[in-house]
């Protein structure tokens, strides 16, 4: 009975074990020849850099082909910065965290805990990174840690994140464009609508009518400028389903009391903002969302 519960403590060691034998098989693989071609298998690398608690990892983990299907196994996701001393002086400073430093840490991991040589690492065939691993001193110290010379193959380095690239043309539309005056607009008169329904006695109104009314009701939120176009765009298409409730709700409540600004009925209940917003959804779903 004493001992429930403490298997907790055991725990990081049962996975440790598991991924210690995981890894030997892996290693075993590669190494491997395929009865198709007398080669050892292809494989590729996905990188990440993230700060999910305190420190900052870089997240390394291989791809590769088994049975026909591609699988994904987690290498190793070794801490980015370093305090350490300067050679030959006595000044403390942070260290990694540059692309040089990047491409050493996947290469130095993929040939330790994996075991492969410069040969080895000739069945690279491709790195998936996002927008940061873009960089010039990235990919210059990893094409020649890898002994590559000759950059045939424009797909090596393939950027996983459309979203970042996405992010800012949506950002040079809304800010530089000849429709930034419509967006603007748009998001101005979309957000009216989280003001007056996103909390507070608003929100007791939205919600309550449309609980009575059988209507959908959606919660509503902002258009945060500082998160990628994605998540933004995620407020208009929840006006879009509620719009019934919240329209209605807003006549019900707020159209004809004397607090009310006139400018916001033009806002929210002009035929051109509905025609706008489904307009708008029209155009961008495709691109945010696939």
């Amino acid at each position: 009975m004493f001992n429930i519960f403490h298997s907790r403590n055991q725990f990081p060691d049962i996975i440790k074990a598991a991924y210690i034998y995981i890894l030997k098989q892996t290693t075993a693989y590669l190494h491997r020849c395929l009865e198709s071609t007398g080669l050892p298998p292809h494989f590729s690398v996905a990188v990440d850099k993230s700060t999910p608690h305190r420190d900052t990892n870089q997240a390394i983990m291989l791809i590769f082909p088994v049975n026909g299907k591609r699988l994904s196994m987690p290498i190793d996701a070794p801490l980015v910065y370093n305090y350490e001393c300067e050679e030959d002086s006595d000044v403390h400073s942070i260290q990694g965290g540059y692309g040089v430093d990047l491409a050493e840490q996947v290469v130095a991991v993929l040939q330790a805990a994996l075991q492969l040589t410069a040969s080895d690492l000739s069945f690279l065939r491709g790195i998936h990174a996002d927008g940061h691993y873009q960089a010039s001193t990235f990919q210059n110290r990893l094409h020649s840690l890898l002994s590559i010379t000759e950059r045939s193959d424009p797909y090596f380095l393939l950027p996983w994140d459309a979203s970042h690239w996405l992010d800012l043309a949506i950002v040079e539309l809304r800010e530089n464009s000849h429709s930034s005056s419509f967006i603007k607009l748009l998001i101005k008169r979309s957000n009216r609508l989280h003001t007056m329904f996103g909390s507070g006695r608003g929100h007791a109104e939205y919600k309550g009518f449309a609980k009575i009314h059988g209507l959908k009701a959606l919660e509503t939120v902002t258009y945060a400028t500082t998160r990628f176009s994605s998540s933004a765009f995620e407020q208009w298409e929840k006006i879009y389903a509620s719009y019934s409730a919240l329209i209605k709700a807003y006549i019900q409540n707020r159209e004809d009391t004397e607090d009310e600004c006139e400018e916001t009925k033009y806002q929210v209940r002009g035929q051109d903002y509905a025609i706008d917003l489904c307009g708008a959804i029209d155009i961008l779903i495709n691109q945010l969302l696939r």
